[in-house]
């Protein structure tokens, strides 16, 4: 009887060991599946982060954009373009004095190193006058404050003008003009002649626009 009760509990024993190993090991197996799956998705989320963190930032995965910085891009074909002065330009351009003398610039044009007028004056005086007194008296004037001085004439170096008698011709004033000119003054005697009614060197102002019409 005895050894019957002994080998009873040990297979009791026995039993009761193998069902406390069994819920064991299904314990230890349950806790190492769900702490493999936290792992698994702690590893998962920092790989993640680390991927977003590398991406360049667009509209799609940044919640805030950068602003952009716009370039403004010239055109060649928009630089500023300097208007060309004309070969040849007719004019119409009147001055009077009060002694009676009537001048007229029926045209001008432009050489590379060179500008010539073609103009007539009229005496109405009675007493001879002159245009270039000494030699160095007619002058071209642009708005850019520069001066061209006449190429004096060898057989009339004053520009002599009889009384009741009218002077023709192209006069030449040495220099390059610069094409942004606007306008350009003709003056006569601009050294030393006067407005008096009895100038025999009189001062007249010719205004010569080179704007387009």
């Amino acid at each position: 009887m005895a050894g019957n009760n002994v080998r009873r509990n040990g297979c009791v024993f026995f039993l009761l060991g193998a069902m406390f190993s069994t819920v064991v090991i299904i314990g230890l197996s349950i806790w190492f599946f769900t702490t493999n799956r936290q792992a698994q998705q702690i590893i998962s989320e920092q790989v993640n982060q680390t991927v977003e963190n590398n991406l360049p930032q667009t509209s799609e995965n940044s919640s805030e954009e950068k602003p952009t910085k716009s370039i403004s891009k010239t055109s060649v074909n928009q630089t500023s373009k300097i208007s060309a002065l004309p070969t040849g330009k007719t004019l119409n351009v009147q001055a009077a004095h009060p002694n009676g003398t009537q001048g007229r610039i029926t045209k001008i044009s432009f050489a590379k190193n060179s500008t010539t007028v073609r103009m007539e004056v009229t005496n109405g005086s009675n007493n001879t006058i002159e245009l270039n007194h000494r030699g160095k008296g007619m002058v071209l004037v642009d708005d850019l404050d520069n001066k061209y001085e006449l190429a004096t004439p060898a057989d009339n170096p004053d520009l002599e003008i009889l009384p009741d008698t009218t002077l023709k011709g192209e006069f030449i004033f040495p220099g390059k003009v610069s094409p942004e000119t606007k306008f350009l003054n003709l003056i006569t005697n601009h050294q030393f002649g006067g407005n008096e009614d009895l100038s025999q060197i009189p001062k007249m102002k010719f205004f010569i626009s080179l704007k387009e019409n």
